[in-house]
């Protein structure tokens, strides 16, 4: 358990805090991320070999990817290859 703060938004309720880590073929990482309304997050760029588990805990969640743009509801997810930027 580690509990460490990752990143900060504008808004008071956006977090990201690192939960815990794994170790795997590659470092394994689970995060809470918290964002208030209208705010944005902008990833960086991803390795091909990395990937995104994102879960709607509450709330809705937009994604924005080169040519796509998808809605998350709360209790969706989406998997995807962090290659691109987010």
């Amino acid at each position: 358990r580690i509990e460490s703060v990752g990143w900060r938004g504008e808004q008071p309720d956006s977090i990201a805090v690192l939960l815990g880590a794994a170790p795997g073929s590659r470092e394994t990482e689970l995060w809470r991320w918290s964002l208030g309304p209208g705010e944005r997050y902008g990833s960086e760029y991803g390795s091909e070999t990395w990937h995104e588990v994102l879960y709607v805990i509450s709330g809705a969640l937009r994604i924005e990817m080169v040519g796509a743009v998808q809605q998350l509801a709360e209790g969706e997810f989406r998997i995807f290859s962090s290659r691109e930027p987010y």
